[in-house]
């Protein structure tokens, strides 16, 4: 399986591909595990979700709330750590910008 992706394009991904000594066998490894379908279905999803985070109901944005560990946990789950970091780096954050932006996510897993 070759995913033709040139990771030249992204500095992060590259550094990481380094370091880890995987340029050979990196092209075996999926970077997203959704399709188009899905993907767009979540990110729709995400968009009302956002929404309603932003709502003056309480209960709602509650409920908002909850729904985040979904779609964390998908993003997490289906694309790989390359993706993930590539993406952080895009927006200028981190993976610890990333937690400190969903707290209530660690609290779940008992960090």
């Amino acid at each position: 399986m070759n995913n033709g992706i040139d990771f030249s394009k992204y500095p992060v991904a590259q550094q990481i591909i380094e370091e880890t000594e995987l340029q050979d066998e990196i092209h075996e490894y999926p970077m997203i595990m959704m399709g188009k379908d899905e993907t767009a279905v979540n990110m729709a999803e995400m968009l009302l979700l956002c929404k309603a985070a932003m709502a003056i109901s309480i209960p709602l944005r509650q409920r908002s709330k909850v729904s985040s560990n979904y779609y964390l946990n998908q993003i997490r789950n289906k694309a790989h750590v390359l993706a993930q970091s590539e993406a952080l780096r895009e927006y200028g954050l981190s993976f610890e910008d990333l937690d400190h932006m969903v707290p209530h996510q660690n609290s779940l897993f008992g960090t």
